[in-house]
């Protein structure tokens, strides 16, 4: 048979259509999961480009409204104040010769400058090694605090405008020296309440008068600090120096001069501007320090491709509670809570790497409404220690205690006091041997002054102030 006579059989055209479909059939196992893949990394990509402008947005409208959101920018937002006002140097002066007189000290002095300090709280036990040391005198705590003592005065002759210097860039690499700094200012306060009470005692009114003021002044120069420890450290020396004025109030007479000293002095504070510095800095600082903060450790590697979600998380959550820090008070309170609420039912629902990252959103140090209890609390005892100065001027005019704070409104206060936490006058108490006036604080439960902390409660269950109306024995 020859070429020509060999009949080729033509494969019908469905065979030939049927052998790609063969081959994805077989090929199947691996490709599937390739287009799977490729489709969700291709929906990931579109949803870290939504995320990433959506927090871009959030960025503009920060810059927009002047909010720092940066280290950088936090440096230019909190510069150092005018020359002619400025008193930065003399107060660092005065915090190292504070860190000097510290390191001076010997466990007995320690223990006689804490108890002079706050001779109210139980003195501690000296440890078994401290047993055998010679005794010790208040001159000889004097003679280690004075060189730390004329510092402060000198400093409080500049005034409180004072940039401590903190490289905000630097972010977390700076928080031993800003560490540093909150213990000498709170080693020097302590010095300064001691010699107070130490001049009070000693009959030199006036002296303790100007300690008290120093001390307030140096509380003030925190009033500007652009975290959130800071705004603490602000708070904690407040109520210091708060505490140590009323045991002067209640325990030596003061002329009508010296209580409108005081009353000038604390009259100034302004809660509100330093609950806006600290967390607007405090944020900022944290969405500046993403790369460290968040993914410090091996078990948090997996949440680290998840940074723009904490990048969004934080800055939305600045934009939210920086208008509501702004708002008067209770209304923030009340509005912090619930902007706190909202990013911890979010955050319940979210997968656990999400969880990490948006884990300062929702839990310590970091919740807005918890920073803005302690402020108020501390606007509470400011209001409080001022309507018992004006409670003290009443007595003194009128022989008897005022029955309501109306009374002293407009010759000893210029309004009534307000309770931050609910927006209404601070409540009153009096018996027969004391004047209270108290706030009912976070719990919005009135307990009658009692001032214990409950058990795992961030604040006591009232915050009082006492005014003795029976003689010190």
């Amino acid at each position: 048979m020859d070429a020509q006579s060999t009949v080729t059989t033509p494969v019908p055209q469905s065979s030939q259509r049927r052998r790609p479909r063969r081959w994805l059939a077989r090929h199947a196992w691996w490709f599937a999961p390739l287009v799977l893949l490729a489709a969700m990394v291709l929906v990931l990509w579109i949803q870290l480009l939504r995320i990433d402008a959506q927090y871009r947005a959030v960025l503009v409208r920060l810059h927009a409204a002047g909010m720092p959101t940066n280290g950088a920018e936090l440096n230019d937002f909190y510069r150092r104040p005018p020359a002619e006002q400025d008193a930065t140097q003399a107060w660092l002066a005065a915090l190292g010769a504070a860190k000097t007189a510290d390191r001076s000290l010997s466990p007995a002095l320690q223990r006689l400058l804490a108890q002079t300090a706050d001779p109210d709280s139980p003195p501690d036990p000296p440890p078994a090694d401290a047993l055998g040391e010679p005794p010790v005198t208040e001159a000889d705590l004097r003679a280690i605090l004075q060189p730390a003592l004329d510092a402060a005065y000198a400093a409080q002759d500049h005034g409180t405008q004072v940039r401590y210097p903190v490289d905000y860039r630097e972010a977390f690499n700076s928080m031993s020296q800003q560490t540093l700094t909150f213990i000498s200012a709170r080693d020097l306060e302590r010095m300064l309440n001691a010699d107070a009470n130490l001049q009070a005692d000693a009959g030199d009114l006036d002296g303790a008068i100007r300690a008290i003021a120093c001390g307030w002044a140096l509380s003030q120069t925190f009033r500007h600090e652009a975290t959130e420890i800071g705004q603490l450290v602000h708070v904690g020396m407040a109520s210091m120096v708060q505490a140590t004025a009323l045991r002067l109030i209640n325990h030596h007479p003061l002329s009508t001069d010296a209580l409108n000293r005081l009353a000038d002095k604390f009259g100034d504070a302004a809660w509100n501007e330093s609950l806006v510095h600290g967390w607007q800095g405090e944020v900022a600082y944290m969405l500046d320090s993403i790369d460290v903060a968040p993914f410090a450790g091996q078990e948090f590697e997996l949440a680290r491709p998840l940074a723009p979600i904490y990048r969004l998380c934080m800055a939305t959550y600045l934009e939210r509670t920086i208008h509501v820090a702004q708002r008067p008070w209770p209304e923030l309170l009340a509005c912090g809570k619930a902007v706190d609420e909202e990013f911890e039912r979010r955050h319940d629902r979210m997968f656990p790497p999400a969880r990490i990252v948006h884990e300062p959103c929702v839990s310590g140090v970091w919740v807005f409404s918890n920073h803005a209890a302690r402020m108020a609390q501390g606007f509470a005892r400011t209001e409080g220690l001022l309507a018992a100065i004006a409670a003290r001027q009443w007595i003194d005019e009128h022989g008897t205690p005022p029955e309501s704070l109306e009374q002293l409104v407009p010759a000893f206060l210029a309004e009534v006091p307000v309770d931050p936490f609910t927006g209404t006058p601070l409540r009153l108490k009096v018996t027969d041997a004391e004047w209270i006036v108290y706030s009912i604080s976070a719990d919005g439960r009135d307990d009658g002054g009692r001032a214990e902390r409950l058990n795992g409660e961030l604040l006591p269950r009232d915050i009082p102030t006492v005014l003795k109306l029976a003689p010190a024995p």
